[in-house]
């Protein structure tokens, strides 16, 4: 098997920034240590840059929170502006991902886990940017 760029995924929130890497052969995602938002959006994208540096990454994938009906919500269009500075403020490809009904996903993972409220709080972030990002991988078949 050829080793290619990693691929990353983030799950934006305003508070807490989920991230996921792909494995060298992009079929698998990996959960990485959640990034705590500032309020200032170029600090968080810095962070974000860093903990990705030490890696070859070919693209990175935001999703995108879209309402069940497929419309658009007002995090969605923050969520939008996210990518757009993301874009410019870094040299990966960056693309959105319908993440609907992620966040949910993982949290029900982490239920049945028999976690917490807290230890669910402390990972569902970064869970939520593996299943992203396992949902683009699969695409790549």
């Amino acid at each position: 098997m050829i080793k290619k760029k990693r691929i990353a995924s983030i799950d934006y929130g305003q508070k807490r920034i989920g991230i996921a890497l792909s494995d060298e052969f992009q079929m698998f995602a990996h959960i990485m240590p959640t990034i705590l938002a500032s309020n200032k959006r170029q600090e968080t994208i810095n962070m974000i840059v860093k903990a990705l540096e030490p890696y070859e990454i070919d693209k990175i994938i935001v999703g995108l929170p879209l309402k069940l009906n497929g419309t658009k919500s007002s995090m969605t269009l923050e969520v939008e502006q996210f990518i757009e500075d993301l874009k410019n403020g870094t040299s990966f490809t960056v693309m959105p991902w319908d993440e609907r009904l992620t966040t949910t996903q993982a949290d029900r993972t982490l239920k049945e886990a028999n976690l917490n409220r807290k230890k669910r709080a402390q990972v569902v972030d970064g869970l939520s940017a593996v299943v992203i990002l396992q949902s683009y991988l699969t695409t790549l078949v």
